[in-house]
């Protein structure tokens, strides 16, 4: 998964967090998936997905995903500016 996302951000060259979030998951429930599936008071019922993956602090996992699973590594995300990330390759 983290290639895949890694791919999908170097793409457009930054991507929003919603982006990413929107990405995995239409790529694991199905395209659309993000855009249909709400919540009885219209929010998103994928709001939280994978934002341990996003995190920087905390241990062990949170949710879905190891904290930081997107954020560590030589090959890796990095937030550039308030919910924006790029790809960055060592």
């Amino acid at each position: 998964m983290k290639e895949r996302v890694l791919r999908f951000v170097e793409s457009k060259g930054t991507a929003k967090f919603a982006e990413i979030q929107k990405f995995i998951v239409d790529i694991n429930y199905g395209e659309g998936a993000y855009e249909s599936q709400k919540d009885y008071e219209g929010k998103k019922r994928f709001r939280g997905y994978y934002c341990a993956a996003f995190r920087t602090g905390g241990r062990g996992r949170w949710g879905y995903t190891p904290i930081g699973y997107f954020l560590k590594g030589d090959n890796r995300l990095e937030k550039i500016s308030k919910g924006v990330y790029k790809t960055v390759r060592s």
